[in-house]
């Protein structure tokens, strides 16, 4: 029975990586009513690295140049420290410093970066908060309600108006931090990463294009590492061996739907407005007080 109900989660991972729900709340809401007492936390994360694997895949070319920017950042990162240590050992010696944020790319490159500092910061801490959200149905509801609450409204606020109204063509580390900080918090079962990551960014100052894509880009590091921790905390507590190889099937289902299906629900992500998705998270959080 939990093979197939991670089939059919990992399937609907693969669809929600691209639209503004919590697929984390669902999860939890799944599991509060089918009484399992799995690590249903080491799912979602199997899942979503799945699905965020699927995505870079299918966006290959585009992430190419990020993550060669990414590579030279780290080469001249080893360079500057390099020609520091040589000139400390010799006086005589001046250091060759290369300028390492010198292109838009790299800047990019430079925020998601920043932004894990902070969301891997709160998802590392806020794990046993994490566990009891999902755990209280209450609460899973309205923090449902709430996302949908919040994508409402900022639809009717100052993210309506045009890009070229706006003066925000800087990206500053600031603005890393702030979506950081919203991801970390999106952590929480009911909230949306891909949303309310998205609404943080334009309200930073990023343009609504950047914004959605930043959204997708600051994931890739986040995701991974909550990954690797996961798998890590698993080791050590102990796991059902069926449930781990349900969890990687799920994974896997997850690659394949977000590899194949994952630009056609990303253009329907981009290009619906976020009170829709309000709307549902809305009435998910309304059919969860109901039935609870």
């Amino acid at each position: 029975m939990i093979l197939l109900i991670c089939v059919i989660l990992g399937i609907a991972e693969g669809l929600l990586f691209y639209l503004p729900i919590s697929s984390l709340g669902i999860v939890y809401f799944v599991k509060h009513f089918n009484g399992y007492d799995y690590n249903f936390l080491l799912l979602q994360s199997v899942m979503s690295f799945g699905a965020m694997l699927g995505y870079t895949n299918s966006q290959k070319q585009e992430l190419q140049v990020y993550k060669a920017s990414f590579i030279e950042i780290v080469t001249d990162v080893f360079h500057n420290c390099t020609s520091y240590y040589v000139s400390i050992k010799d006086k005589t010696t001046t250091p060759n410093y290369v300028k390492i944020i010198n292109s838009e790319t790299k800047q990019i490159v430079l925020l998601s970066l920043v932004s894990l500092i902070p969301s891997a910061l709160i998802a590392f801490f806020s794990g046993g908060l994490q566990n009891l959200t999902g755990s209280n149905i209450f609460l899973l509801g309205a923090l449902f309600f709430l996302n949908g609450l919040i994508l409402i409204v900022s639809c009717l606020g100052r993210l309506t108006a045009s890009d070229e109204n706006l003066n925000y063509d800087n990206k500053e580390l600031h603005q890393g931090m702030w979506v950081g900080i919203v991801q970390g918090l999106c952590t929480f079962p009911g909230l949306s990463r891909l949303g309310l990551t998205f609404i943080t960014g334009k309200k930073a100052g990023l343009k609504s294009k950047f914004a959605y894509k930043f959204s997708y880009l600051v994931a890739i590091p986040f995701i991974t590492v909550s990954f690797v921790v996961s798998l890590i905390r698993s080791f050590f507590s102990g796991f059902s061996f069926v449930f781990f190889i349900s969890c990687i099937f799920a994974g896997i289902l997850s690659f394949i739907v977000s590899k194949f299906l994952g630009k056609t629900f990303y253009a329907i992500g981009e290009s619906t407005k976020l009170s829709f998705f309000g709307i549902i998270s809305v009435v998910l959080g309304v059919l969860i007080f109901i039935i609870r």
